[in-house]
C-alpha cells in the first residue's frame, strides 16, 4: 500500500484544506469521484491559483490521500452506498440486490 503524503506545509495547508471540504461534501452529496475531485481542483485553485492544471490536479490527489490517511473518520463520515453514484448495491447468496436504494 503506498504511503500516504506527509502533513502540508504551511503554504499549501489551506488550499488542501479546501479541497478537502470540496471533495467531502460533493462526495456526501452523492457525486462521483471525478465531480468531486473535480470541485476539490476548482476549490484548491481559489486558494493557490498560480497552479497551473496538473499541479493542482497533484495537490488535490495529495490533500485528499493525506486527509483519507490521516482523518479518515472526518472524511467519509456521512459518505456510504447510499450516497455513492454508481456504486453496487450489496448481493445475496443468490446474486440479487438485498435493496438499500
Amino acid at each position: 500500500m503506498p504511503e500516504a503524503p506527509p502533513p502540508p506545509t504551511a503554504e499549501r495547508r489551506p488550499a488542501w484544506r479546501a479541497a478537502a471540504v470540496a471533495y467531502r461534501q460533493a462526495r456526501r452529496d452523492g457525486v462521483s469521484h471525478d465531480a468531486a475531485a473535480a470541485a476539490a481542483e476548482a476549490s484548491l485553485r481559489e486558494q493557490w491559483p498560480e497552479l497551473s492544471a496538473k499541479e493542482a490536479s497533484a495537490e488535490v490527489v495529495s490533500a485528499i490521500a493525506y486527509a483519507s490517511a490521516h482523518h479518515t473518520t472526518w472524511l467519509w463520515d456521512g459518505v456510504g452506498l447510499d450516497g455513492l453514484v454508481g456504486a453496487r448495491q450489496p448481493t445475496s447468496s443468490s446474486g440479487l440486490t438485498t435493496g438499500g436504494g
